[in-house]
């Protein structure tokens, strides 16, 4: 099954580019640290909303930080 997911390093560049730390970020698109530290490390998945509210907080669209993981169900059939 295909997921979006957050494309970690396309989400770093962008940060840097911002001139946002993690915490700066965070605050800004109103998720924990711990929430971060998560998706940084591909240990969760991650809710639409918070892809919504990370692009924002960096002023950019939503497929701008994600990617499509996985294998598509028609393809594994």
């Amino acid at each position: 099954m295909r997921e979006l997911k957050v494309n970690v390093n396309a989400l770093n560049e962008l940060r840097q580019i911002a001139g946002l730390t993690r915490n700066a970020l965070c605050e800004k698109a109103g998720i924990s640290r711990v929430t971060f530290h998560a998706i940084e490390h591909k240990r969760a998945g991650t809710k639409a909303e918070t892809r919504q509210r990370l692009a924002e907080a960096l002023g950019v669209k939503r497929p701008d930080i994600e990617y499509w993981a996985g294998t598509p169900e028609a393809e594994a059939a």
